[in-house]
């Protein structure tokens, strides 16, 4: 291949766009398929070991394709994009000899990597700031695949904003910003800031969601990004606060999955990577309060019932720093969290000034159905849909003085308790409805005669209860309380519950 003609390539800065810091950071790019050791392999072995796809990797280590196809060169150019949620056009310039520098140099480690030579240029360039025929059309700068052949319009790149430079390839990795993830940032925790001062301070310009970056030393870390009244439902009131995390990027209504951003925030604590949390405060001008850095105390996969998916709630506190503004209340005086199971605070036991809590003055447990304050319209009506819905499954309902619904279906054994929602979404009298629930679970079942291989309790709601509640009816069903609603005509549930007492195949 002549130096006069080289062949162009473009390439995804992987992992969602995280690796474009260790590229500019240490000159190189990567791909992350493995071979074994291709120093020591024929190009046959090469390609038969290859599972990439249209071998890719072959091409990428210099091994002919066997097809029409090229395979990649020293003084080849290349040109780098970062995926979503990066989305940004990351470098372009000449391809060098292949390294091992990425076993130490990326995270995680990538085998295959080749030195490159950076064009001077005003990149990294956000998508939407690139010109249309970058986006779209022949010459588009965004891969279909990890690496693909690619068409350059050499006067489209010289133009602003990208302006290459192909006179310049002697660039050198590209100076890093002053952040250190290590040490810390010189954002004051309470304060708001612009978008601009964020990206001084991070040399980062997206400012939503949960965002993987690489600091000046190439040591991995996290902003994370909430608002107010958002789709995800963060709480930063609570104590620890509750983060939502990312939807899937494959499947955006279905469940949230343990990768991206998700496995980040999860592996956080071992891994060693720290976490800056921040909430939008306008949108015009864009406004971010800093929360300040936070760690991971624990986290929960949540069935929504409201959209009915699977989400993750991770509870974050604040490790150095405050998880409130800097004017706020004292932890004392502070108004009770949104969240309904936010941990209490401990305190010193003082017997003569505790109080009692509400329950508690509650003392009288009313257990008779005859004389239950809740025995509502909205209760009989709820009772109605359940019974019609289980019969029609196969289950002989029935009831007794103490239990709603009793039914029987060949070796199993439901017992189910049936509470009314409050307006907000909250189950109303759920302490009292454990209570009854097990209570009857164990006068029902053998204390009764009934001998069945499988006892199942149920708490049933009258409608779908608010998605807070979820994490712990999750909780309850460790312990063997299941947890179903009426919604509408039909009966709903999370979805281990309602499996069990479905139809069975």
């Amino acid at each position: 291949m002549s130096t006069q003609e080289p062949s162009w390539w473009k390439i995804n800065a992987g992992n969602e766009g995280t690796l474009k810091r260790p590229w500019l950071l240490n000159s190189v790019v990567s791909m992350g398929w493995s071979v074994g050791d291709p120093d020591s392999m024929s190009d046959a072995a090469i390609r038969g070991a290859d599972t990439s796809s249209k071998l890719q990797l072959s091409k990428f280590l210099g091994v002919d394709p066997g097809t029409a196809a090229s395979a990649m060169s020293v003084g080849d150019r290349i040109v780098a994009y970062a995926p979503d949620p990066v989305g940004e056009l990351v470098g372009i310039g000449v391809v060098g000899p292949l390294t091992r520098l990425g076993e130490t140099l990326l995270d995680p480690p990538h085998t295959n990597v080749r030195s490159v030579r950076w064009f001077d240029s005003a990149l990294p360039l956000a998508r939407d700031d690139l010109p249309d025929g970058l986006i779209n059309g022949p010459h588009k700068v965004i891969p279909g695949a990890t690496l693909e052949a690619y068409t350059p319009d050499k006067g489209l790149l010289e133009r602003k904003p990208v302006e290459v430079d192909f006179n310049s390839v002697t660039r050198p990795p590209q100076s890093p910003p002053g952040f250190s993830a290590t040490l810390g940032t010189t954002l004051s925790p309470g304060e708001i800031y612009t978008a601009a001062e964020l990206r001084d301070e991070f040399d980062r310009s997206r400012t939503k969601g949960i965002e993987i970056s690489y600091d000046k030393h190439g040591k991995k870390y996290l902003r994370l990004f909430s608002k107010p009244m958002s789709e995800y439902g963060d709480d930063l009131s609570s104590s620890p606060m509750r983060y939502v995390g990312e939807r899937n990027p494959d499947d955006p209504e279905g469940d949230q999955v343990e990768k991206g951003g998700n496995a980040a925030i999860i592996n956080a604590t071992d891994e060693g990577t720290p976490m800056f949390l921040f909430e939008k405060e306008s949108e015009d001008p864009v406004r971010h309060r800093f929360i300040g850095q936070v760690s991971l105390v624990d986290y929960d996969h949540t069935y929504r019932p409201t959209i009915g998916r699977r989400e993750f709630d991770f509870y974050l506190r604040g490790g150095t720093t405050s998880n409130k503004p800097a004017d706020s209340e004292s932890p004392d005086s502070a108004t009770e969290p949104a969240d309904p199971y936010a941990p209490s605070r401990p305190r010193e036991i003082d017997p003569s000034t505790t109080e009692p809590s509400y329950d508690e003055e509650m003392i009288e447990y009313i257990s008779n159905k005859e004389t239950q304050a809740e025995a509502t319209e909205d209760h009989q009506e709820a009772i109605g849909t359940f019974r019609d819905w289980l019969q029609a499954r196969g289950w002989d309902c029935s009831e007794t003085v103490e239990t709603d619904i009793l039914a029987e279906r060949g070796d199993d054994l439901l017992v189910v308790e049936i509470k009314s929602v409050n307006e907000d979404g909250s189950p109303r009298h759920l302490r009292y409805a454990i209570g009854q629930l097990l209570e009857n679970s164990y006068r029902e079942g053998p204390r009764a005669g009934r001998e069945h291989d499988t006892m199942i309790a149920a708490l049933a709601f009258s409608e779908p209860p608010a998605d807070a509640h979820s994490g712990y009816f999750e909780y309850l069903q460790s312990w063997g309380i299941e947890t179903l609603w009426a919604d509408n005509d039909a009966v709903a549930g999370l979805p281990e519950s309602l499996a069990l007492v479905e139809v069975k195949e």
